[in-house]
């Protein structure tokens, strides 16, 4: 059974058609008087121009003219070529949001059309479609366009890179959001969009846009800039609205204030969290401030308390995140706040901690990973220069972590402290008033006067905490973190007493603590003492009596001698370099001397000569050792 055909169909009866002018031979032969007169109804549509056209073919035909109909085709070809290089032809979209030149394409409510070069018309978009805006990224200076488009009654909007719209096979994505194209015509969509954009430059709006929070090139400070819209990755756009002052401003300097003034630990979170900002125009370096310590410290309410100084503190705001991601995640994170703090909590969750010492490495680094690109060269290279704010049960840094991951951490043992007398009070007040502090500290740093003060302000604190017993990055990062406090106190607090070197340097490693080397000795002196079973006192004896499992060397009073590559081992397996402690025992005179540049001699344990590695005494370090002292008989 036939489908029923809804509507009406008007006949032919009931058409209304002009009278054809009396048109001579002559008009037929060597003029266009007919060809123009079918045209002049080329508004009543295709169907009434094709029977306008029959009749003048069989008015010709009358004349005995019978190769009209193949003048009338060549006609309309160079007819239509003409109007489609015509630049007056505009978009005509009901309630279009701005009218553009679109040349070959006629743009009306049917939708976008075109002739293809056989002159067939062909659909180049089944319903409205145009580009309304630019977006110019100013750190890479990539172009992305915003298309609007109607299917049935409202308008939307969406945003993609140029590159996807000059490009057949990328364009298809549109349909993702609803656009009507395919791999049939996304070929002249492109060339749509091409004409379009090129015939109307100068008239499409370009906006400054940026994909990340921070500094920027002409010295202001994302997101507080008149005229830049964020267009970065759709996954940070709930963290960079969560980036604006909301509530009341006096109430946050109340309630914080409060928390500052009755923890030094919490001032100097706050006082890191506004440090943030000063670490790219201070030329300095990431580094990480750990909170650690046991449950219920209140070191989540902590980093809340931070977080607020420049965003929405709460769980859904989407500013603060969690140690639960991968390595390339928290690395997109670095990247997209750039100059503001990254906020990781629950150091727990990860568990790989050779994988985190390297995560370590990477955030500090302020530089992500290179990446090759799938059309050939690397992708965009991410950086940041940030603080980055962490709370956890444990430290971050391991016994094995390396001397530069030690150095670029400010860790802060909570102990048996309550950080805050009313957790839920603050946590409460920070979550209905946030983001004043950030923005008016970041604003008036974008002055020059301010920015200079900032800087002799640093190098007075670093200069200061150089002379302790710390290393040059810790007393980098420290004197940023002073720094801070003191701007904050000067302009937002405003309180008379900032913090001095005296309150942050408890915090602050010591040489020997950061010396990877000094910790690897340590740990084996330790090992080796929870191995002296394995280790032979004098003759084939071990120190407990009786031989029994492995040997891994022997101990007397002026020297232990350890199997190398039984040391080699078990250093790797800890996670030192064994060939760079070797090299620093050396220098440092705790080897004993083995002559030129041999770092291992050879020592005979169960009457087998084997290379070993000698090492001083714990409880003898200063004593001069001699080969020959260690035992007798026991050297080559």
């Amino acid at each position: 059974m036939a489908e029923k055909v809804t509507g009406e169909i008007m006949a032919d009866a009931e058409l209304h058609f002009d009278p054809m002018p009396d048109f001579t031979e002559e008009d037929f032969r060597n003029t266009k008087k007919p060809l123009l007169w079918v045209l002049s109804h080329a508004s009543e549509g295709e169907y009434m121009v094709a029977r306008y056209s029959d009749m003048v073919v069989e008015a010709a035909r009358q004349y005995g003219i019978f190769n009209y109909r193949s003048q009338y085709t060549a006609f309309m070809k160079v007819w239509r070529k003409e109007c489609r290089t015509r630049v007056e032809n505009v978009t005509a979209f009901e309630r279009q949001p701005m009218e553009l030149f679109c040349g070959a394409f006629e743009a009306t409510e049917e939708g976008v059309y075109c002739y293809s070069a056989y002159d067939d018309r062909v659909c180049a978009c089944p319903h409205p479609i145009l580009p309304i805006r630019r977006l110019v990224d100013i750190d890479s200076g990539e172009v992305r366009l915003e298309v609007a488009f109607r299917r049935g009654a409202r308008w939307q909007t969406v945003t993609v890179d140029k590159s996807t719209l000059a490009s057949a096979a990328k364009i298809v994505a549109l349909s993702t959001y609803g656009v009507g194209v395919d791999s049939e015509n996304a070929r002249y969509l492109v060339k749509y969009f091409t004409e379009v954009e090129h015939l109307n430059y100068d008239m499409i709006p370009e906006t400054a846009s940026v994909s990340r929070l921070g500094w920027i090139g002409d010295g202001s400070f994302s997101p507080y800039v008149e005229g830049v819209e964020f267009d970065g990755d759709v996954n940070y756009q709930k963290a960079y609205a969560a980036v604006y002052a909301h509530g009341d401003e006096g109430a946050w300097c109340e309630a914080v204030g409060s928390a500052r003034r009755e923890s030094k630990i919490v001032r100097l979170y706050i006082a890191a969290a506004f440090a943030s900002a000063l670490v790219k125009p201070c030329s300095a370096l990431p580094f990480i401030v750990h909170l650690w310590g046991g449950s219920g410290a209140g070191k989540t309410v902590a980093l809340k308390v931070a977080a607020s100084v420049w965003a929405d503190p709460s769980d859904d705001g989407g500013y603060i995140r969690t140690f639960n991601a991968t390595p390339v995640g928290l690395e997109m994170a670095a990247s997209f706040v750039n100059s503001l703090p990254l906020c990781l909590d629950e150091l727990q969750i990860a568990k790989d901690r050779k994988n985190f010492d390297d995560l370590i490495y990477m955030l500090t680094e302020g530089v992500g990973r290179v990446r090759g690109a799938k059309t050939g060269g690397i992708q965009a290279i991410r950086t940041w220069r940030c603080a980055v704010l962490s709370t956890g049960e444990m430290p971050v840094a391991g016994s094995s972590s390396g001397a530069g991951a030690v150095n670029r951490i400010i860790e802060i043992d909570c102990k048996e402290e309550k950080l805050f007398s009313d957790p839920r009070g603050i946590i409460s007040d920070v979550s209905r008033s946030y983001g004043h502090a950030g923005r008016k500290f970041a604003e008036l740093l974008c002055e020059e006067r301010n920015l200079s003060l900032a800087k002799a302000l640093q190098a007075e604190y670093f200069t200061e905490l150089s002379r302790n017993d710390t290393t040059e990055k810790q007393a980098l990062s420290a004197s940023l973190i002073l720094t801070a406090d003191h701007l904050a106190d000067l302009w937002i607090f405003h309180e008379d007493e900032s913090l001095c070197v005296a309150d942050i340097a408890p915090f602050l490693s010591t040489k020997d603590e950061v010396d990877s080397n000094r910790r690897a000795l340590d740990w084996l002196y330790g090992w080796v003492a929870e191995n002296s079973n394995a280790f032979m006192r004098r003759g084939d004896v071990y120190v407990d009596g009786g031989p029994r499992g492995a040997v891994y060397g022997r101990i007397t009073e002026k020297g232990i001698a350890i199997i190398k590559t039984v040391f080699e081992r078990a250093m790797a397996d800890a996670g030192y370099n064994p060939a760079a402690f070797l090299s620093w025992a050396k220098r440092g005179g705790v080897l004993a001397d083995c002559g030129r540049d041999h770092l291992s001699v050879p020592v005979r344990i169960s009457g087998s000569l084997t290379r070993c590695v000698v090492i001083r005494p714990l409880d003898n370090k200063e004593a001069e050792l001699e080969i020959d002292d260690i035992e007798e008989g026991l050297p080559i």
